[in-house]
């Protein structure tokens, strides 16, 4: 039986002069304690994936091994450009869209729309994440993010504070997910680090795994 998240109680340090300011209604919901999810240990559990999920996992990798030998034929680059298309696809699920011509001004100015400076961040990041293949460490997970959000303003390195999904912005409470508190943070990529070296199990599922973990980790702000 493949593990699954855990939650613990944590305190929650409630700040008055904010309260007095959040309305009543909003107020109350506000507890001295709240859940937050301990993500299961995936390190060396053994993955158990269906005889219909590994017949397509198959033909997802026969279908790559054709894609690679058509490029390999062609006389033209198409890396670079399915670079581009995969971070600005990336970017759109964060809601954010630009131009082809303000994402390539981006890539060579910072006097570019905001939004294009992101995407351009994204495809950087990409890079990056190209150039660090093979050498996933948390001092590499971070130097990629710090490459992604470069644009952005916000601080470089682990969170060191809670994070959580959906709710108000007040607290976690009445949030849809609450990932695990900062200090489980480096142990939970440890373990998700570590998982990432095992070769028993198919490298497409193991990308799956990987990503969904790091979802709910939740290592940056």
């Amino acid at each position: 039986m493949w593990p699954g998240v855990s939650f613990e109680t944590c305190d929650w340090a409630r700040n008055m002069d904010e309260l007095a300011l959040i309305p009543k209604s909003r107020r109350r919901k506000i507890q001295p304690t709240y859940e937050a999810a301990i993500p299961a240990r995936i390190a060396t559990p053994p993955v158990e994936i269906s005889a219909p999920l590994l017949q397509r996992i198959a033909e997802v990798e026969v279908s790559l091994a054709r894609f690679d030998a058509v490029q390999a034929a062609r006389l033209w680059e198409l890396p670079a450009l399915l670079l581009r298309s995969e971070s600005s696809s990336s970017s759109q699920i964060e809601r954010l869209t630009s131009s082809v011509r303000n994402v390539a001004l981006a890539e060579l100015s910072d006097k570019a729309p905001s939004n294009a400076l992101l995407i351009a961040g994204n495809v950087a990041a990409m890079r990056e994440a190209l150039r660090q293949s093979g050498n996933v460490s948390i001092d590499s997970i971070c130097a990629i993010r710090s490459v992604l959000m470069q644009h952005s303003g916000e601080a470089d390195g682990l969170r060191d504070e809670q994070v959580w999904i959906g709710g108000t912005p007040y607290s976690p409470h009445g949030a849809t997910f609450v990932p695990p508190h900062a200090n489980r943070v480096r142990e939970c990529l440890d373990d998700l680090i570590t998982f990432g070296t095992r070769d028993d199990i198919p490298p497409i599922a193991k990308a799956a795994i990987f990503h969904a973990q790091f979802e709910t980790i939740h290592p940056f702000t």
